[in-house]
């Protein structure tokens, strides 16, 4: 767990931005008083991918030169007080559709890698098109300029020759700055679409780029060189994939990858190494050619001497990227967080995963991760200044803007609009929440439905099977709760009821357009009524295998998440079929907005009579939807909120 602290360093007390989330510690009611978001405890995640390595500006163009000389020089102009100090952040940042981040800030997908041409001209890149840019008093997100449907996408490289002249590369491409817009940037020639995991150039004429390409022959690895006008395929089908570059000069460059492979470039041809390993190597760095580290994926720490390559450490964490200021002073990115070397002996300097890590001469570090996180040196510490995760999200139900009910595996949380509020801990492990028109409250776990009064008073109803799913009505009392064994609890705004189906049914989901007129899925696709009397199977329905969730815009358009599809049924036949791109993860919305999201994160919207998919927001997979009053809400893993203004 990383605890987000300012650094001290600096007597500075500027305030996060007004828009700046707020968290009140748990607890059983929701008036206590409000904690700011600079304490809140945060843990990471998994990357997309391994991150490019980070690099240092001065090295651009004297990447021979030791970095404690350059210091010495270049320092009195390069150093940034201002990433030491608390940041500010952008307005929230929005996707084309319209989604906006709520939670973290100022936004949640993980980035992978950092660079900057100076201290006040940094950039932050990673999945799902995320550009932040530091300009030296606040981070923004950025546009990329890549529209819906294009390739190029979760970036993990980031390298440049000026504060107008930048390169990101990532899956299908490479991006290109040219300090006022972002282009796609044709990578290697036509025809060749590959992903960029490294970059590296000694200057714009001598510009390097490694990754991987799919073949007839399986993913190969390749090696391309810019000139400054065009690029040119040096190595177009290795074996391995490459996941770095590093160099010192135009013609003594290093490239690593798969299977401990290392390539060293010799008049004018990559010669391969012996690197003494097989572990993927995802990192390079050094000061010359003869003080070289790379670190591989399984957490070994290599050193090349100048005519050999030796281990000099080994970790349990994967190693993403390397960055130092001379052979004596060298931090690593790690699966474990930062690690660092003096020249003698490896120190931790952090514990929450980070991909990328940079820093201009002579100033504090710079690491990126999971969940948005963006991590600044502080002495021999690393202090977290945006991003960051939380509990993961199970539900969501929303009243109105200002009163929006969050479910994690523990307790019911509470956002209204400015903070979080801990509404009630539970002793078991709830994972859904709604909402009863006269103000009450149903929060459901494997086997108890809780419910909670307008006056705020708690009582349980006990299920003798567990339960998948709850419905509430939007315009009566009535609670529907589903579950094992073609089991069903209903409490009709007095006195809660049961019954049982059939052994034969496992329900994942219910839906009703109302008191009278309710539907419950099974896992094998079969599907149940109630007519306001009593239950039955839907005789010659049946969704198919891996049907997960329910929801509909009347009795005559009802959806089903069924596997990778997204199934229609009109109330007498199933109808035409949505294919996900992946299995379905969550379903939901209201009759006027529906929403579907499938595991890899990937969202579908119900536009008039179509589903249409939701290209420039990919994340890790949303747990659920809600709409009220134009408002849309989604939910997700380590502390994801997102929000969205509908029509």
């Amino acid at each position: 767990m990383q605890l987000m602290k300012w650094p001290l360093l600096f007597a500075l007390s500027v305030a996060l931005s007004a828009g700046c989330a707020r968290f009140v510690s748990s607890g059983s009611t929701s008036d206590a008083t409000a904690i700011p978001i600079d304490s809140m405890v945060f843990d990471g995640g998994s990357p997309w991918d391994t991150a490019a390595d980070a690099i240092i500006a001065d090295q651009l163009t004297d990447a021979a030169t030791d970095a404690a000389t350059d210091a010495a020089t270049d320092a009195p102009t390069d150093v940034a007080p201002d990433l030491l100090g608390p940041p500010s952040f952008s307005p929230t940042s929005c996707t084309a559709e319209g989604w906006c981040w709520v939670l973290p800030e100022p936004q949640g997908n993980t980035l992978t890698a950092v660079w900057g041409s100076s201290s006040d001209d940094v950039y932050a890149v990673g999945r799902s098109k995320t550009i932040m840019h530091f300009d030296g008093v606040r981070w923004e997100v950025v546009a990329s300029g890549v529209a819906p449907g294009e390739t190029i996408s979760d970036y993990g490289a980031v390298w440049g020759f000026s504060a107008s002249d930048i390169f990101v590369g990532g899956k299908g491409g490479l991006l290109h700055f040219d300090g006022s817009t972002w282009q796609s940037h044709d990578t290697v020639g036509d025809g060749y679409v590959p992903q960029v995991y490294g970059l590296w150039g000694h200057s714009r004429s001598a510009f390097y780029a490694v990754g991987s390409v799919g073949s007839t022959e399986g993913i190969k690895g390749w090696i391309a060189r810019f000139d400054g006008s065009r690029w040119s395929v040096m190595e177009p089908e290795l074996d391995d994939t490459l996941q770095a570059v590093w160099g010192f000069a135009p013609s003594d460059v290093f490239a690593a990858g798969k299977n401990g492979v290392i390539l060293r470039l010799v008049n004018g041809a990559w010669q391969a190494m012996n690197s003494g390993t097989t572990e993927q190597i995802n990192a390079l760095w050094g000061t010359t050619s003869d003080q070289l580290f790379a670190g591989t994926e399984a957490g070994k720490i290599l050193r090349f001497d100048g005519s050999s390559w030796q281990t000099l450490h080994t970790t349990q964490d994967g190693i993403n990227g390397i960055w130092g200021r001379s052979a004596t002073d060298v931090s690593f990115a790690t699966s474990g967080g930062v690690l660092h070397y003096d020249g003698a002996t490896f120190t931790q300097r952090s514990t929450s995963p980070v991909y990328g890590i940079w820093g201009p001469s002579g100033g504090p570090l710079l690491a990126v991760g999971s969940t948005g996180t963006i991590f600044v040196e502080q002495g021999a510490t690393f202090s977290q200044q945006a991003g960051g995760g939380g509990p993961s999200y199970t539900d969501v139900w929303a009243r109105s803007a200002t009163e929006v009910y969050i479910m994690t595996f523990q307790e019911l949380l509470l956002w209204n609009g400015d903070a979080l509020s801990s509404i009630h801990t539970f002793p078991s492990f709830p994972s859904r929440v709604c909402g009863q028109p006269g103000g009450g409250l149903v929060v459901m776990d494997a086997f108890t439905l809780y419910q909670r009064s307008p006056a705020g008073t708690w009582t349980s109803r006990r299920s003798t099977v567990a339960l998948n799913d709850i419905w509430c009505s939007s315009t009566s009392e009535d609670v529907v709760g589903a579950g094992q064994f073609g089991h069903i609890e209903h409490f009709d705004g007095t006195a809660w009821t049961s019954v049982d189906l059939a052994d034969t049914l496992s329900f994942q989901g219910v839906w009703g357009e109302s008191s009278s007129n309710i539907y419950a899925i099974d896992w094998n696709g079969d599907l149940a009524h109630y007519d306001g009397v009593s239950w039955s199977v839907l005789p010659g329905i049946n969704f198919g295998p891996g049907s997960t969730a329910i929801i509909g815009r009347n009795a005559n358009e009802i959806y089903v998440l069924s596997g990778t599809l997204l199934r229609a049924f009109d109330g007498t036949a199933r109808g035409s079929v949505q294919v996900l791109g992946f299995s379905g993860k969550a379903l939901g919305g209201s009759p006027e907005h529906l929403f579907a999201s499938d595991s890899l994160g990937s969202l579908y919207y119900r536009l008039g009579t179509k589903w249409v998919a939701e290209t420039s927001l990919s994340l890790d997979a949303i747990s659920a939807f809600h709409v009220r009053d134009n408002n849309a809400w989604a939910v997700g893993p380590r502390g994801m909120l997102l929000h969205r203004s509908l029509p």
